[in-house]
């Protein structure tokens, strides 16, 4: 346990560089914690691609989207058909169409194309489960 104490005496320089090595620590640990998560399969396939069309779509900091996102789309397999062990292909139209319902509830734009084309996502299906999702999220 760090405490304040442990460190009055220290001088500016060594301070920094304290601050340097714990950052370098956490970012190890975080790395470490996420790999164990995966293994673990505490992780979903469809968390992943949440993940990863989130990141591409340059939203990477917007925590709330996430989290919406990841809870839309737990909620949702859960309730419905997707509740079974699907392919990957529908999983990834799934993340696909509870991003961009995440997106339309947050009035976040963004251009359809560019969401599908992560994927590659067929337009028509994409649609269809898209008024599947906005029914369920209504």
């Amino acid at each position: 346990m760090i405490k304040k104490s442990d460190y009055k005496d220290l001088t500016a320089d060594e301070l920094k560089q304290l601050i340097k090595e714990h950052k370098l620590a956490l970012k190890i640990l975080q790395s470490l914690y996420g790999e164990c998560r995966a293994e673990n399969e505490q992780v979903s396939d469809l968390e992943i691609c949440i993940d990863i069309l989130l990141d591409n779509l340059g939203y990477s900091k917007h925590n709330i989207l996430f989290r919406d996102a990841k809870s839309l789309g737990q909620m949702y397999v859960e309730d419905s058909e997707y509740g079974k062990r699907h392919g990957r292909k529908n999983t990834e139209l799934l993340a696909t169409v509870v991003v961009a319902e995440v997106l339309d509830y947050h009035d976040y734009n963004y251009e359809i194309d560019d969401i599908i084309n992560v994927f590659g996502v067929d337009k028509k299906q994409f649609f269809r489960e898209k008024n599947h999702i906005e029914e369920y999220a209504t």
